[in-house]
C-alpha cells in the first residue's frame, strides 16, 4: 500500500528551503551576534580579575565561521590557532616549562609590561621571564576562569538567536 500526497514535492521542497532558510541565513546571523556577545563579556571578564597585562589574550577573542558552516568562538592566536587561553581559564599544572623567549606569545612581553622590565627582548627581561617560567613549573598557576562563565551567562542569548531564526522563517514561508 502507497499513499502519496496531492502537492508531495512541492511540500517536501519547501520544508528543505525552510530548513535552509533557518541554518544558512537567519540563524548564522543570530549565532556570530550571540558569539560576539560572548566574546565581549570574556574580555570584560579578563579586564576584571587582571588577566589581560598586555591585552593579546584579550585580542584572541573571536568569532568566525568556518567553512562547513559551523559557528566557531573562542580565543586563538590567529597565526598558530593555540593560545594560553586554556591556562588562564583552567591553571596550568606544575611540572612543564611554558615558552618564555617567544617575544609575541611567550612570557616575555607579560614580564615586560608587568615589571616595566625594558627593553622587552633585553637579558633583564629574558632573566625574569625565565624566573616566572621556573615558578610555574614549580607550582602551577591558578585558574582565571573568564570564558565559561561568559558562555554560561550568554546561553539564553544563544536559545533566543536561534528561536528568533525559527520565528522569522515560519514568517518568511507562511505568507
Amino acid at each position: 500500500m502507497q499513499i502519496i500526497l496531492e502537492g508531495q514535492e512541492q511540500l517536501f521542497a519547501n520544508m528543505d528551503r525552510f530548513k535552509r532558510a533557518v541554518v544558512s541565513d537567519y540563524a548564522r546571523q543570530g549565532l556570530k551576534k550571540a558569539g560576539m556577545e560572548i566574546v565581549a563579556d570574556a574580555q570584560q571578564r579578563l579586564r576584571k580579575n587582571k588577566s589581560n597585562t598586555t591585552g593579546a589574550l584579550s585580542n584572541q577573542g573571536r568569532t568566525q565561521e568556518l567553512a562547513d558552516g559551523t559557528i566557531q568562538v573562542g580565543f586563538m592566536d590567529r597565526g598558530t590557532g593555540s593560545s594560553y587561553a586554556e591556562f588562564v581559564e583552567h591553571g596550568r599544572e606544575a611540572g612543564r616549562m611554558p615558552p618564555f623567549k617567544d617575544l609575541k606569545r611567550g612570557l616575555l612581553p607579560w614580564v615586560s609590561k608587568k615589571f616595566g622590565i625594558y627593553p622587552a627582548d633585553g637579558p633583564k627581561a629574558k632573566r625574569a621571564a625565565y624566573l616566572v617560567a621556573r615558578k610555574i613549573s614549580n607550582t602551577g598557576t591558578r585558574p582565571h576562569p573568564f570564558f565559561m562563565p561568559a558562555v554560561e551567562k550568554n546561553t539564553q542569548r544563544v536559545v533566543d538567536a536561534l528561536q528568533k531564526a525559527i520565528n522569522m522563517a515560519i514568517n518568511d514561508y507562511s505568507k
